[in-house]
């Protein structure tokens, strides 16, 4: 009786053992992972390696240019006319884009230009407002307003300037290029990326970004290459506006610079007054810009009393993510709690104690592994099923594989660091079961 007795409790605690190697088990997978996003997330070299590895800042202008050139016609209603939000209040038809006008232009040469760019039945619906206008009806036309100019008045105030309108992509990519070339661009986000981990770990209050470098290159040749850029890319002067370009030459203010298409000679001889007017009109812009800053104090002083906290500083997320990275260093005394338990209720040998060490432990280095081994294929998976469905039309194919490729990186980086912490777990499990074969 006896003897059956110890047979039902030794029963009873394998079990238990059992359940808790399974928590054991699931447990030091979670800590692994914890540990990885610990680690490898919050570590700025993750970010600064990733950018800089893809050649980002080589390829940012392009994407900016490409963003741009399809933000400047970009309507969301003409792509979803059907979305609640579109419709006017009352439930009636969406509101019109302001450039819809340009389709009603009273030039004859430019409405001749646009039906012969986007053909006569297109045309003829944009005059009509039967459709609104797309970034890419935008996109054909535009050499037309380059040509033809678009008639004074017959764009609404308050949206993009019409200079801004006759840009494309390469010549934002231009514009960027040359105020924020590579090197430049590279020091300043990897200045805010320390900055930003600096926060975090409460050693400085803001984030700036420093606008040094960007307006001394506005102020000198890039400013005159980006000017020149911009004018290309403009109709051509009317008399009157090359009157008003030679009075600028003559000493006039900058302000009554026209926004033209005027020689290249011309722009020569004023090149001295428009480095002084735009250094001028810099000089009120700050050395830096905050991008963001901690919540204040409530105590005057900046001090708060031991144990004492204000309620702004309960606020700040920091304190949550301090919180949290603190569970995450104290996580892995869950799992010693379970195998330690684990031993109370299964060890009864030396060889027992081997394997209800090592196969919880080799168990769950080769879920970390398999882990480490999805991360890549998840990755390529979830981001276009949940990243690029969700974002606008206005982002290119170029801005989207310049995400995709960062995204993979970041992925792979955590997950080789996923994958040597989870093999070095496995091989100790496999070192534990191999020596109670002895």
């Amino acid at each position: 009786m006896l003897r059956l007795l110890g047979a039902v409790i030794n029963f009873i605690f394998k079990l238990i053992a059992l359940v808790f190697a399974a928590l054991f088990i699931a447990a030091t997978v979670l800590v692994l992972l914890l540990y990885t996003v610990n680690t490898r997330v919050a570590s700025p070299d993750l970010y600064t390696r990733a950018l800089a590895d893809a050649r980002l800042y080589e390829r940012l202008p392009a994407a900016v240019g490409e963003i741009m050139e399809g933000g400047i016609g970009f309507n969301p209603c003409a792509e979803n006319p059907d979305q609640p939000e579109c419709k006017a209040e009352g439930g009636g038809a969406p509101a019109e884009s302001p450039l819809s006008a340009l389709f009603r232009s009273p030039s004859p040469q430019l409405q001749a230009c646009m039906t012969q760019a986007l053909g006569a039945e297109a045309f003829d619906q944009l005059a009509r407002s039967q459709r609104q206008p797309k970034s890419r009806d935008i996109t054909l036309i535009r050499p037309c307003l380059r040509e033809f100019g678009v008639p004074a008045g017959l764009l609404p105030e308050g949206g993009a300037p019409v200079y801004f309108i006759m840009l494309n992509g390469s010549d934002y990519e231009m514009i960027v290029s040359s105020l924020l070339p590579a090197g430049a661009l590279q020091t300043m986000v990897e200045d805010v990326i320390g900055q930003a981990f600096a926060y975090l770990d409460f050693k400085t209050d803001t984030i700036k970004i420093s606008l040094v470098a960007l307006k001394q290159r506005a102020t000198g040749d890039a400013g005159i290459n980006v000017l020149l850029r911009l004018l290309r890319a403009q109709p051509a002067c009317t008399a009157q506006q090359l009157a008003q370009w030679a009075g600028l030459v003559g000493g006039a203010s900058l302000g009554a610079m026209p926004i033209c298409r005027v020689p290249d000679e011309i722009i020569t001889g004023a090149a001295p007054l428009i480095r002084q007017g735009l250094a001028q009109i810099l000089s009120t812009v700050p050395d830096e810009a905050v991008l963001l800053s901690a919540p204040q104090s409530g105590n005057q002083a900046g001090q708060s009393a031991p144990g004492a906290t204000s309620a702004p500083q309960a606020e700040d997320p920091r304190v949550a993510i301090q919180r949290a990275r603190t569970f995450i260093s104290l996580s892995p005394l869950v799992p010693a709690a379970l195998l330690l338990l684990v031993t109370v209720f299964g060890v009864r040998s030396r060889k027992g104690w081997l394997r209800w060490w090592g196969i919880p432990l080799l168990l769950a280095g080769l879920i970390g592994v398999g882990m480490a081994l999805a991360a890549a294929p998840l990755a390529d998976w979830a981001y276009p099923t949940y990243v690029v469905a969700k974002l606008p039309p206005v982002v290119g194919p170029g801005a989207r594989r310049m995400v995709g490729d960062r995204i993979r990186r970041i992925a792979g980086a955590l997950a080789g660091s996923l994958g040597l912490s989870a093999s070095i777990v496995a091989l100790a499990g496999l070192a534990l079961v191999t020596a109670s074969s002895f």
